[in-house]
């Protein structure tokens, strides 16, 4: 089975309606329940992510060195480690002009064509592969030019640039997908986007529509209620007394 047809499978299981709303029911006990203890990662996800969205939106047309320097230390407060990022002006240039381009793009929306690999075609928009956008934000969060790189780190980055675009994948989102089996790539990550892009359309009638719901009432986008409803384990749900989520 190719990575996109064992990804399709494991988000139509994933991403039942059932699941979808124990992870927006989480979500919100999450945002209202202050007795939560602050070494709660999920708590800190939950409180600053609007914080951060907001943060990327109000410098997305003045990407200063001072302005990335604060989106880059909000991203590292999502992550485990320290990040060392290099600020060089082609690096800024270059993610400035795919954030401009692509930050309002949806990925229920956007089109696909195969030039080697699946990349995305919007209208209006010239057809862009997934790794010049990996390689571009790894770039600024570590110098180098890969699409191999620390894909934790490097898609945390993207989600906030692209909310509505770009799904965030890390270790768990990881485990989900792939039954826990071999390690984080790019490769990984590329069917992952096509195997969701093609799940929306499936779904366009049916969940889509109750993701979109769900989002406009929380303010967020259908991506990262997708990402909530993958990343929360049965333990994280058993803390608000919800039911066993799918797995």
């Amino acid at each position: 089975m190719s990575f996109i047809d064992q990804c399709y499978v494991a988000l139509d299981k994933q991403l039942s309606e059932e699941n979808i709303m124990l992870a927006t029911s989480y979500y919100h006990y999450l945002l209202q329940n202050h007795s939560i203890k602050y070494s709660d990662k999920g708590h800190w996800y939950a409180i600053s992510y609007p914080v951060i969205i907001q943060l990327f939106e109000a410098t997305r047309f003045e990407q200063t060195e001072s302005n990335w320097v604060q989106r880059l230390a909000m991203v590292g407060s999502w992550l485990p480690t320290i990040i060392n990022p290099k600020l060089s002006d082609e690096a800024i240039r270059e993610l400035q002009s795919l954030e401009e381009r692509f930050y309002n793009v949806k990925l229920e929306e956007i089109g696909e064509e195969i030039r080697g690999e699946r990349i995305f075609k919007a209208p209006n928009l010239p057809a862009v592969s997934i790794q010049d956008f990996v390689k571009a934000t790894y770039q600024i969060t570590s110098g180098a030019k890969r699409f191999d790189g620390n894909l934790s780190t490097t898609t945390k980055l993207l989600h906030f640039m692209h909310p509505h675009l770009f799904p965030i994948y890390d270790k768990k989102i990881h485990n989900r997908l792939f039954n826990g089996e071999g390690q984080q790539t790019y490769q990984k990550y590329h069917a992952y986007i096509f195997a969701l892009r093609k799940w929306l359309e499936d779904n366009k009638e049916t969940r889509l529509s109750l993701l979109k719901r769900l989002a406009r009432e929380m303010n967020v986008s259908v991506i990262r209620i997708i990402d909530c409803t993958l990343f929360y384990t049965e333990e994280d749900l058993a803390k608000a007394g919800l039911s066993k989520i799918t797995v």
